[in-house]
């Protein structure tokens, strides 16, 4: 199989969300170098530590986040550089040839929106008729619709 870098990956997964391009965006590479080649995936809500060394040991190098790697907005470095977690994960993103690549805008504005997408699957809701964003749930208190939400997400 031929290599492929990480920005060409990075278009791919783009042109494939089917969102038209904003004049600004969060969406962007915020560690590593783009040109690299890829040894694989890691798709991750938030780039932590712990998720990190778990695509390091499975030998994935590209790392795709929902949030800012760095914790903030457009991954302002000026507003972290100061905290030491900041130099632990772009150390350790070095070290391992990381890339991470923050999906944000173009996976929301995708139709359906992703996050709702994945959401209703994950939770095996049917969205209401007509709509991709509307769920009705049948009437209960909090306590039962947290305990679904546990039970279903394997989370307390």
């Amino acid at each position: 199989m031929a290599e492929i870098t990480a920005l060409e990956l990075i278009q791919r997964i783009l042109a494939k969300t089917g969102a038209p391009n904003r004049p600004q965006t969060v969406d962007r590479v915020s560690a590593g170098d783009p040109t690299q080649a890829v040894t694989g995936v890691a798709v991750m809500a938030l780039a932590t530590m712990e998720g990190l060394n778990a695509a390091a040991a499975a030998g994935r190098n590209l790392v795709i986040t929902y949030d800012p790697a760095f914790w903030s907005t457009n991954d302002d470095l000026a507003q972290v550089k100061a905290q030491a977690l900041f130099a632990q994960k772009r150390d350790f993103l070095r070290a391992h040839s990381m890339v991470v690549f923050n999906l944000h805008d173009h996976w929301r504005d995708r139709m359906p929106d992703g996050i709702t997408t994945g959401m209703a699957q994950a939770l095996a809701w049917q969205p209401e008729t007509g709509t991709a964003n509307l769920f009705r749930r049948p009437q209960g208190t909090l306590l039962t619709l947290a305990q679904e939400l546990g039970a279903k997400l394997n989370d307390k």
